[in-house]
């Protein structure tokens, strides 16, 4: 699938920079995301164009915060988002997609193997639980994270996955500030700090932005706590 013309243009305007292999496989994830999206839920965008739009533009987007970093961990990736586009703009760092669901895992394994991205790895489970494992326990220079909870629960995730100093990019819409507020206590118990809200795509408008969290200092053993209870019990 090819990108339009629209997509193109918005790339641009973001200064964004990529080879005609990576526009192919973008173009092959679409057509693998829309195709496995008429069989079970991986988005609710179903025109091709706003999936480039939406989706594709707005995980690339976030490649100019995870520049630099060795190993980056996707949270909730579902179908892909935004870890697979990630991966292909940056070959050289290595990605853990973090999935629960199932047939959400093995579409993103499928996808990864066809497009022969040896620089993803999938991770089938719950991040309550993988946190734990010394394996990711760490291990990461960057979490990101699309439509994961609020950013009290997403702050208890992700912080425990990170290295000294690790970065969390969290996408948040119109509520961001509000959500900063309330993350407050969360942070100050799970050894971060905020570092600032930015535009997602400055140049192209839109309402996304991501809230930027630094890993201040090591997270307590005790989190995250059992899995489902930071979402219906966050930090305050």
């Amino acid at each position: 699938m090819s990108a339009p013309a629209s997509f193109l243009e918005e790339l641009e305007n973001e200064e964004l920079e990529l080879s005609a292999r990576q526009l192919e496989l973008l173009g092959l994830f679409v057509a693998a995301l829309l195709e496995a999206n008429r069989c079970f839920n991986l988005t609710a965008i179903r025109e091709a164009e706003e999936v480039w739009r939406r989706h594709v533009l707005e995980s690339l987007a976030l490649g100019r915060f995870v520049r630099g970093a060795g190993r980056v961990a996707d949270i909730g990736s579902g179908g892909g988002l935004p870890g697979i586009p990630l991966a292909i703009l940056l070959p050289g760092t290595r990605f853990a997609l973090i999935e629960a669901t199932g047939k959400k895992a093995r579409f993103l394994e499928r996808t990864a193997a066809a497009l022969r991205m040896g620089n993803v790895r999938v991770h089938n489970g719950r991040s309550e639980t993988l946190a734990r494992c010394g394996e990711l326990r760490g291990r990461f220079d960057v979490v990101v994270a699309r439509a994961v909870g609020s950013l009290a629960e997403l702050v208890e995730l992700a912080l425990p996955l990170l290295a000294p100093d690790g970065r969390l990019l969290a996408v948040k819409g119109r509520s961001v500030q509000r959500e900063v507020d309330e993350a407050a206590g969360a942070l100050e118990q799970v050894g971060g700090g905020m570092v600032g809200v930015h535009p997602l795509v400055p140049r192209s408008g839109g309402e996304g932005s991501v809230a930027i969290v630094r890993k201040l200092r090591a997270t307590p053993e005790r989190y995250p706590r059992l899995p489902g209870v930071p979402g219906k019990k966050p930090l305050k």
